[in-house]
């Protein structure tokens, strides 16, 4: 289709009552940025453990899958999703869907290591097991049949080469002919007329450094082929590429012992301070960004009382966004061992004061290992 066709046809798909994007899960990033899009490149960024794997999954994977559940059968949307998972096994990233549907479904706070019962005082009870299985077999088993954990691929090349082989086998590449400056007659891209016009096809690399690079390559190098590859990927065959990059640790390490809204500043996620090789930022087309200012002492932030809150608070930003407003920030409340990040009230509301003391009966939880199951 060309580009006054697709806009005829998305407005008819939503006069039909059709959706065309995926809603984001907090209802504030919506009314900054349209749900999630085909052919949007993606990119998420913090500093070490920072919680940017997280919070990439919370946007991409569980409010994708989620999101994609509950509206079955409403919606002719359908994800594929493949996960290129650089550090964890995909046994973890399935350990880490039940670790978060045991808190939305249970309240439960039982993070991966303890689902195993790994920890010498810590052994899962009946119940729970009980718990655990009927998700696996209700929901971790219907993700997979539309999310793949891929490990074995760590190579530009190895992970386009298999987003093209998906893409070939599912749709039409139509090519034409052009004449160079030299006279020579090529072949080139023309367009890509995918079987199903509602999938949308996720490619996430988690994170982008620890990508191996191809022989005679530096780091640097592979990021950037990788990078134009996903590029691509996105402008031909309308892929929606979502990269999860660290921050440079100099960057943390230059500030670590200042204070002040202006050095504050500076810890915060941002193009400039992406490790390895900056180039994602030219290319994506969103940047969010994930800060904790527990990290850095931070006592009090934008009103949030911080030492009560600890590493349950997390600022999203959106420091890049091509196609619309950027330089904004979204609060959440984030717990770690069940992966879930929701969004925080105002600091000066009443509510806060709830949330402070969930922070707290967290925290004792985590000091507590055996009471998490009472």
């Amino acid at each position: 289709m060309n580009l006054i066709e697709t806009i005829k046809f998305n407005r008819d798909k939503r006069l039909n009552g059709e959706i065309i994007t995926i809603p984001w899960p907090f209802n504030k990033l919506n009314n900054v940025i349209a749900g999630i899009q085909k052919g949007r490149y993606y990119l998420v960024s913090g500093g070490p453990k920072s919680g940017k794997t997280q919070i990439a999954d919370s946007l991409f994977t569980y409010n994708v899958i989620d999101w994609y559940l509950a509206n079955k059968g409403k919606t002719n949307i359908k994800p594929k999703i493949f996960y290129f998972t650089l550090e964890l096994t995909s046994e973890y990233k399935q350990l880490m869907l039940i670790s978060r549907k045991l808190f939305k479904d249970y309240k439960k706070i039982i993070n991966p290591e303890k689902l195993m019962s790994s920890y010498k005082d810590f052994i899962i009870d009946e119940e729970t097991t009980y718990q655990i299985e009927n998700i696996y077999n209700t929901y971790v088993t219907e993700v997979l049949k539309f999310t793949e954990f891929i490990e074995d691929a760590k190579t530009p090349k190895s992970i386009y080469k298999i987003i093209m082989n998906y893409i070939e086998n599912s749709g039409k590449i139509y090519k034409k002919l052009i004449t160079t400056k030299t006279g020579e007659e090529i072949e080139i891209f023309d367009r890509y007329e995918p079987m199903d016009e509602n999938e949308f096809v996720f490619v996430i690399v988690d994170h982008i450094g620890l990508i191996t690079p191809e022989k005679g390559e530096t780091l640097y190098q592979a990021i950037a082929d990788l990078s134009s590859m996903l590029s691509r990927l996105r402008n031909h065959y309308k892929i929606i590429p979502v990269i999860v990059q660290q921050q440079a640790l100099e960057i943390e390490r230059q500030q670590f012992t200042y204070k002040g809204e202006s050095i504050i500043d500076k810890l915060k996620p941002s193009a400039a301070g992406l490790a390895d090789n900056k180039c994602t930022s030219r290319d994506c087309d969103i940047l969010f960004g994930i800060f904790s200012p527990d990290k850095f002492d931070i006592e009090v932030y934008k009103k949030y009382e911080i030492y009560k809150l600890k590493d349950c608070f997390k600022e999203l930003s959106i420091s890049i966004n091509r196609h619309g407003k950027s330089n904004l920030s979204l609060p959440l409340f984030f717990i770690g061992d069940s992966n879930n990040f929701e969004e925080l009230p105002p600091a000066d509301s009443l509510d806060i004061i709830k949330v402070y003391k969930f922070a707290k009966d967290i925290e004792n939880l985590q000091l507590n290992i055996k009471s998490i199951t009472n």
